[in-house]
């Protein structure tokens, strides 16, 4: 189940009994929900309470000291705990940028989109998204770096993932003038006294072959009156004289410093598993 999107967006995608469900039980946003932090809230005590008993008991009666499984269990409360630590001190932020924008970050750092490319198979299916940035602290360049699906770019405390793209088309309409509007999808403009929308735009993905729609509005409502236009229609004073397509790469920039208690976690896992079976291990080659 997608996580954290419009509720709109599920009432479209599920079936509305199985939304009402979703909603109910927040799964459209599970981990902050009430039905993922219960239960794990529980977990948490028992394997807490069951650790400092087992220590308490094995040292009350004097008992042989196996470090082992304690430490497993110190492990898993750390990972819990981490969870904990990323849910209320994680961010992240989704942006979109074209060549030769730039996104600003916290202590100075600075990511600009010098290139971006779209890798397919021979079958036409997207194969790698791969963004080319420079990474600038205070103005001055610290290194460049393709940030790939899976090969993210650390940049300070954060991680820049390659995340999606998306393709935005742009109109170019200009007048006998030679004055020049640049429209998108949703853009509003104004011809010989009446106001339009740009609807849509259906291109094609070879050649100059595409049509815009545009709608008419009158006092803040759309009319029946809906234009389909093509490369050198008009529409008023204006003629359509190219359209451009513009491919913004997604980025997703995640400042998460959890990933150090996790890193501890799993060290003292792996070393309690080492503690607790290397000796039947040893058993076992012998035997």
């Amino acid at each position: 189940i997608p996580q954290g999107l419009n509720v709109d967006y599920y009432y479209s995608k599920f079936n509305f009994y199985l939304v009402q469900l979703m909603l109910l039980f927040q799964f459209n946003d599970l981990f902050t929900s009430f039905t993922f932090i219960f239960p794990v809230t529980l977990f948490f005590i028992n394997v807490t309470l069951c650790t400092i008993y087992r220590i308490y008991n094995r040292r009350k009666k004097n008992l042989k000291k196996k470090y082992g499984p304690d430490l497993i269990h110190i492990s898993i409360i750390l990972l819990l705990l981490s969870g904990v630590y990323s849910i209320s001190n994680r961010s992240e932020n989704i942006v979109f940028l074209t060549e030769g924008e730039k996104e600003n970050l916290r202590d100075g750092y600075q990511i600009v989109l010098k290139k971006f490319d779209i890798e397919t198979y021979n079958s036409g299916f997207v194969k790698d998204w791969i963004s080319e940035v420079e990474i600038k602290r205070y103005g001055e360049l610290i290194r460049n770096y393709k940030i790939e699906v899976n090969k993210p770019c650390t940049v300070g405390e954060y991680k820049v993932y390659q995340y999606s793209y998306r393709k935005t088309l742009y109109l170019t309409l200009q007048d006998g003038n030679g004055r020049q509007l640049f429209l998108n999808q949703g853009s509003v403009f104004e011809a010989e006294g009446k106001n339009y929308v740009l609807s849509d735009i259906h291109k094609q993905n070879t050649g100059d072959n595409f049509y815009a729609l545009f709608n008419e509005y009158k006092d803040l409502k759309k009319t029946n009156n809906e234009l389909k236009l093509s490369l050198h229609d008009t529409i008023g004073p204006y003629t359509i004289v190219s359209v451009q397509a513009y491919f913004y790469s997604g980025l997703n920039i995640i400042k998460d410093n959890s990933y150090i208690i996790v890193f501890i976690a799993i060290v003292l896992m792996i070393s309690g598993l080492i503690i607790t079976y290397y000796k039947d291990a040893i058993k076992g080659v012998k035997k």
